[in-house]
């Protein structure tokens, strides 16, 4: 039977090679932050579906106006800013289809004038992105925009509160 070869590690005198061992502390710190991650990411994914009036709506917006700071370009922040917008008008036809006759009109003008405010920061970012580069694809993305979003308004004004009408009239007008 032969014998495994030796191998040996060269040191320089007076020195012992390092071993670094991680202690307790920081294993529980590091336990720490990945469950504040992974709470946080769990949040952030239910959060999306949240509606005005709901725990996780303010969750919402945060995100939303983080994606908005993310975005690259005047052209990406555009498109950001009405897909957000396209998302409150969801919003509120979701709160008119589960609540009926019901609905509060302040969660419903909330979702409402929060896509007013998505759709005047998003044609604006649009318009910038046009008039510096003359990339055509911005001016698309307001048509497409408006063809989708004025049936979905339309069919949701007879639906919501008398209070929010003057609203959705108004995000009508600036489509």
């Amino acid at each position: 039977v032969g014998r495994a070869p030796s191998t040996s590690v060269a040191r320089r005198p007076g020195t012992k090679p390092m071993v670094f061992v991680i202690g307790k502390g920081l294993r529980v710190i590091a336990g720490a932050t990945a469950s504040l991650l992974l709470i946080g990411a769990v949040l952030g994914v239910t959060s999306r579906s949240a509606l005005p009036g709901g725990l996780l709506y303010p969750v919402k917006q945060v995100l939303n106006s983080a994606a908005v700071q993310l975005a690259g370009s005047d052209l990406d922040r555009g498109v950001t800013l009405l897909s957000q917008a396209q998302e409150h008008i969801g919003d509120a036809r979701s709160l008119v289809e589960r609540d009926g006759a019901r609905a509060d009109p302040t969660s419903v003008d909330q979702s409402v004038l929060s896509a007013s405010d998505a759709v005047i920061g998003g044609q604006q970012a649009l318009l910038r992105a046009f008039d510096r580069t003359g990339n055509i694809r911005a001016l698309i993305t307001i048509q497409d925009f408006t063809v989708r979003a004025m049936p979905q308004l339309n069919a949701l004004r007879p639906l919501v509160p008398a209070a929010s009408k003057p609203d959705v009239d108004a995000l009508i007008a600036l489509l």
